[in-house]
This record gives C-alpha cells, sequence and structure tokens, in this order.
C-alpha cells in the first residue's frame, strides 16, 4: 500500500495517495502496533501527503505523532528522530507563512529575513537547505 500510494504522487494523483497513505498507516497500526519504527515511518509518509494537499494543519499534526513516537521509540539522536525535526519545523514554518494574509507586511518581510536559506536548528544541527530532506525538492520521495 505504501508504494501504491508513492506512485499515485508520482502520477500527480495526491488524492488518492493521501487515502492509500492513510490506509497503510491504520494497517500497520492494527497490526504492528502505533509505535513500531514501520507505523512511524507510516506517519511521516502520510504527513507529507497531506502537505502536498496543502493540509498543513494536519501535516504538521502527523508529524509531531510522528516525531513522539520515533523519540520514544528510538531515541533522540536516531537519524529518523532528526528528519522528523527538521520536517515538523518545515511544517510548523508552512503553517505560519500559510496562515498570514498576503495584505499582512510581515508576510514580505520573512522571505526576504534569509539571504542564504540557511537555517539553524538547535545546538549542532544546521541545514543549509530549508527543506527538510534534500531530496524532497530533487523529486525524489524521501519517505520510501
Amino acid at each position: 500500500m505504501a508504494n501504491l500510494s508513492s506512485c499515485l504522487a508520482k502520477g500527480k494523483q495526491q488524492d488518492a495517495a493521501a487515502d492509500t497513505a492513510r490506509q497503510a498507516m491504520e494497517a500497520r497500526q492494527r497490526v504492528l502496533g502505533s509505535e513500531h519504527p514501520d507505523t512511524l515511518k507510516s506517519m511521516a509518509a502520510l504527513s507529507d501527503r497531506l502537505a502536498k494537499l496543502s493540509q498543513h494543519e494536519a501535516a504538521a499534526d502527523m508529524t509531531r505523532q510522528a516525531l513522539a513516537g520515533r523519540q520514544r521509540v528510538l531515541g533522540p539522536d536516531h537519524p529518523d528522530t532528526l528528519d522528523s525535526m527538521a520536517v515538523l519545523e518545515h511544517r510548523l514554518a508552512e503553517l505560519e507563512h500559510h496562515s498570514k494574509r498576503p495584505d499582512d507586511p510581515g508576510h514580505l518581510a520573512d522571505a526576504a529575513e534569509s539571504t542564504d536559506g540557511a537555517q539553524s536548528h538547535g545546538p549542532g544541527l544546521h541545514i543549509s537547505n530549508p527543506c527538510p530532506s534534500a531530496l524532497c525538492c530533487s523529486g525524489h520521495d524521501p519517505m520510501y
């Protein structure tokens, strides 16, 4: 199901991809449990599908759930946990950006603040590409 979701997304069928990703996540929750690493990976994938549908609040909520589970199961320093932290920051930035009105003076000021796109994500974590995964903006799907 997860691979089908990825194929649907590549075929620009985002609604079907999100539905399939949700079904895959729910099936993994039933069979593997809600904190199994594969279930948490499915949550992250569903978050990505929801973001592509501009469902930014739902995407951020799903990312929060995946992050919390990964912190408990994998630990705070695991690469998947760190990736979820970066993705959550990206989701929250998307949410903030889309919640601003176009006539809000801060709307354009935020875009002008960064000159090189580099962002600091706390001690020891610095991401030069504001996107949570170097692959996601290159057309590759980092979730599969």
